[in-house]
């Protein structure tokens, strides 16, 4: 039987943290040599946002995220937050089962592969047990009552393999429960592929239950002309871990193609498809059965960032949709290291990846500064001057006095007065592009401003129906990009909607009230952009930078409902926020606004973009303003060199404005740069 485990010792031991203090006098020499193996696996504790991890999976306890991964005994580490990572010094086993050995020849103690899951009340780990190359394997089993505790009883093995006995290797075990809470097991690595196959309450084979294969490389009738360059006695079929996921009245199954565990010589890739049953068929996008070679791609090495990815789980935290898997570093030598991706489902029901971006350098990191008021200024007859007391032009001096690359420009959809509508965007536009500035549109999608207090529907949309004004916002999205397009004008980023905390389009799209539709206007400004300008970066901007759970309430609720973004905007203003909270400091303010871009970067995997910020301006107190250039140095170096690349760029909101008309510009009542403006250049 497949279940067969040869066996030499107890399959019921106790894996505890502090199981060698309870031991007694009289067993000290035992407990000695237990403590010699233990010391073999343990390491130092460390914390790291880049964890280096192979095959993980992960789980969620309390306010705890669990990793697990291969590794002696199998790597476990903790998070708060999924991005700084606590890696534990003890494995999951201090002492591996003597099963195991007994079971798999040349096994030691290196695990692979494991998987987790909580099933009425129980976390159950299921872990491989091989070696490489080879399919005389066997997949163990844990069980406890609480991740936190780290106390697992082994409950021996699930299933086994054979070598010249199994046309299938018991390996990359994945844990499914379907609609019925019927337990299953998906595994298998090379030879004839993934197999399936059915569970008792004990999370071990049910006594009828035959493995079912689901999933192949290739066609059984293909003829495959290539080796395998690492294994003489694996074949050809070159796939493995499988994980299946249930989203939308299917269950999708993921599978890994081709050849890991080589560095930066793996060529890795994930592949999917679904079923509207446990156990298959397994279609893919285009209707080819896995069982018979397909799948429909959804991750592969971009050459840059990753040479390859692999071995992923999926999981769904909170209402998001979180991919994850190991890549081979592109730029640290083939390294393996964690990805985590927010999926967002297309139309027909199929999974999609944000791509991974490449860590920004000095020349990606971009000085910018919103605008919208020069127009009104300059007709009003202000005139700029540089600190020498020379005569500007206002653009021109922000970029070569203080090496700001590009400009923000608000747009309304049918303001009063005509300030800020798309002729004022396109004319100042110009003036950019003839500089050689890059350009940020923000759509506000009112007739005047919006922002967190206030997302007003435009006068011409009132009374229409949420599909309408869906398109409203659609067509007004259009009408602006493409009049930028006639001229000659191609926009860099596009955010649709402008500090959209509570919504937008209220009380429409108020994400209390009306979360899916707030994320459909998200979606309908997206796909609108993507029309015009495919190319151009779409942000979703919220303020305070400083609140981690605002954006990750707000963002989870976005792609919940199928909204989509490309990069997260902030608005980071310690005077503001002082303003409701004056026991903050600034600089706790902006330690907290660093801490959250790394966060959310991490978790949705994309950019960040602070794209609005500013700082006092107080004439008869020079050391206000000194301390508002200190704060601006701070953030622009910390935002480029302690983001792990991921911050793109910082925006100054109106820094031309004097101090009578908006307190937190950065230019004096005679419109000359202040102080402030010296902490884009320090």
């Amino acid at each position: 039987m497949w279940t067969t485990c040869t066996t030499n010792s107890t399959n019921n031991y106790f894996y505890m943290n502090k199981i060698f203090l309870t031991m007694t006098l009289a067993a000290l020499s035992l407990a000695a040599a237990a403590q010699g193996l233990r010391r073999g696996f343990q390491r130092e504790v460390f914390t790291t946002q880049t964890p280096m991890v192979h095959d993980p999976v992960m789980a969620k306890e309390g306010d705890t995220y669990y990793i697990f991964a291969t590794g002696m005994g199998i790597q476990q580490m903790t998070s708060k937050d999924r991005t700084t990572w606590t890696v534990q010094p003890q494995p999951v086993m201090t002492v591996i089962p003597g099963w195991t050995t007994d079971s798999v020849p040349g096994f030691r103690n290196h695990v692979w592969a494991p998987d987790v899951i909580q099933w009425h009340g129980t976390w159950w780990l299921a872990y491989s047990c091989s070696t490489f190359g080879k399919n005389g394997s066997a997949i163990g089993l844990l069980s406890t009552r609480s991740l936190r505790s780290n106390m697992w009883e082994d409950k021996g093995c699930i299933v086994t393999s054979r070598e010249k006995r199994d046309n299938w290797n018991a390996i990359d075990p994945n844990f499914i429960i379907d609609d019925n809470d019927q337990p299953w097991l998906v595994w298998g690595s090379f030879w004839d592929g993934i197999q399936l196959a059915r569970l008792d309450s004990t999370m071990h084979l049910a006594k009828s239950s035959t493995p079912k294969t689901i999933a192949r490389r290739y066609d059984p009738k293909a003829k495959v002309t290539e080796e395998n360059p690492t294994s003489k006695y694996a074949g050809t079929n070159a796939i493995e871990a499988p994980f299946i996921f249930k989203h939308g009245g299917y269950y999708y199954l993921f599978v890994s193609w081709d050849y890991c565990c080589r560095g930066a010589k793996s060529n890795y890739r994930v592949a999917v498809g679904r079923s509207k049953t446990v156990d298959g068929p397994y279609l893919d996008r285009n209707g080819k059965d896995m069982a018979k070679g397909g799948g429909t791609i959804i991750l592969e090495g971009d050459k840059q960032q990753w040479e390859a990815a692999g071995h992923c789980a999926v999981y769904n935290f909170e209402g998001l949709d979180l991919f994850i898997c190991h890549g081979y570093s592109a730029t640290q030598n083939g390294a393996a290291m964690l990805i985590q991706r927010p999926i967002s489902w297309t139309a027909d029901g199929w999974p999609e990846l944000k791509a991974a971006s490449n860590q920004a350098n000095n020349q990606d990191f971009v000085k910018g500064a919103d605008v919208g008021f020069l127009t009104g200024q300059e007709l009003r007859g202000v005139k700029f001057h540089d600190v020498k007391g020379n005569e500007r032009e206002c653009l021109e001096l922000l970029k070569n006095d203080y090496q700001l690359s590009a400009i923000r420009m608000r747009v309304w959809v049918d303001p009063l007065r005509g300030e800020c509508d798309k002729h004022e965007l396109l004319a100042m536009a110009k003036r950019a592009k003839a500089l050689g500035m890059d350009l940020m549109v923000d759509f506000h999608y009112a007739d005047s401003w919006a922002d967190p207090a206030k997302q007003p529907i435009p006068h011409a949309w009132q009374g229409h129906s949420f599909e309408e004004m869906k398109q409203d916002l659609r067509l007004h999205t259009l009408d602006v990009l493409s009049l930028l397009k006639a001229n000659g004008i191609t926009p860099r980023w596009v955010q649709v909607g402008n500090e959209t905390a509570n919504g937008l389009l209220w009380p429409m799209g108020h994400i209390q009230e009306h979360p899916k539709q707030y994320a459909g206007f998200i979606r309908a400004g997206y796909d609108a952009v993507k029309e015009v300008f495919p190319e151009a970066i779409v942000i979703v901007h919220l303020d305070r930078g400083h609140l981690q759970q605002l954006y990750d309430s707000n963002l989870d609720t976005v792609l919940k409902y199928g909204g989509r973004f490309d990069m997260i905007g902030m608005s980071l203003y310690p005077y503001w926020a002082r303003q409701d909270h004056p026991e903050l400091h600034p600089d706790s303010i902006i330690t907290d606004c660093i801490r959250n871009i790394r966060h959310v970067s991490q978790k949705y995997g994309c950019d960040v973009m602070i794209v609005e910020t500013g700082y006092e301006v107080d004439e008869q107190h020079p050391e206000v303003m000194e301390e508002g250039r200190r704060q601006l140095a701070r953030v622009v170096r910390e935002a480029r060199t302690e983001t792990n690349g991921r911050c793109r760029g910082v925006f100054y909101w109106e820094p031309q404005c004097q101090p009578g008309f908006y307190r937190l510009g950065a230019f004096d009542r005679n419109a000359t740069p202040t102080a402030i403006m010296n902490g884009f250049i320090e």
